[in-house]
């Protein structure tokens, strides 16, 4: 029995240190992700903290029946990707980004992140309104210097004759 007790502690004592060594590896400026969607508008959302400690992933079921997937992860900074279902559209760049504004203003009253999404969607919007050439994985900037921000839409794949998935990320930093 005692040799089991002195195992058991030994066991815990090298899972605490483990844990500690890795919250002294993961010595980010960033604290944990938070939820990002609220329960206003996506009342049956998930929200798993990564193995990390510090990421974390968010999956909620849209009205229309496809599933919203929030991906917030960083260290240094603050990267949030919303990977979300659209019908499918052609091969316009011009258009996906269109698509992915309208997708982010639907949502966007019902999200909580620690970023200037609406000044990202509005940039969006001026530049689509302008004809900006514009190209996927393109950083555009936006924001002040003293926290610098970007909006990228990452990539647009084709799911079926109807539907594509679309990959749009608001960055913050380096904090």
């Amino acid at each position: 029995m005692i040799h089991l007790i002195k195992t058991t502690i030994l066991a815990l004592t090298m899972l605490f240190n483990q844990d500690v060594m890795a919250q002294q590896e993961n010595d980010c400026v960033r604290g944990a992700a938070e939820p990002t969607l609220t329960n206003k508008y996506f009342s049956n959302h998930k929200f798993t903290l990564q193995s990390d400690g510090l990421s974390a992933i968010e999956t909620a079921l849209l009205p229309n029946g496809s599933i919203l997937k929030v991906y917030n992860e960083g260290c240094e900074y603050v990267n949030i990707t919303f990977e979300f279902k659209t019908r499918l559209i052609s091969d316009s760049i011009q258009e996906n980004y269109i698509e992915a504004i309208r997708f982010m203003e639907s949502i966007y009253p019902y999200i909580n992140v620690p970023l200037d999404v609406e000044s990202g969607i509005h940039l969006l919007k001026h530049e689509t309104e302008q004809g900006a050439s514009l190209s996927y994985n393109q950083e555009i900037p936006y924001g002040i210097d003293d926290f610098p921000e970007c909006v990228v839409l990452n990539y647009v794949e084709k799911i079926n004759d109807t539907e594509q998935l679309m990959s749009l990320s608001f960055i913050l930093g380096p904090l």
